[in-house]
C-alpha cells in the first residue's frame, strides 16, 4: 500500500510525460556506479 502511495506521488511531481526520460537517467547512473564499484575491486 505505501508503494502505491509513494509511486502516485512521484508521478504527480514529475509528470507521466518525464517519467520514462527519468527512469532511464536513473538507470544509466546505477550501471556507471556498479561498474566503478566491480573496477575498484
Amino acid at each position: 500500500m505505501k508503494w502505491l502511495l509513494i509511486i502516485a506521488l512521484i508521478v504527480l511531481i514529475f509528470g507521466a510525460t518525464r517519467l520514462p526520460s527519468l527512469g532511464r537517467s536513473l538507470g544509466q547512473a546505477l550501471r556507471a556506479f556498479r561498474e566503478e564499484l566491480k573496477k575498484n575491486r
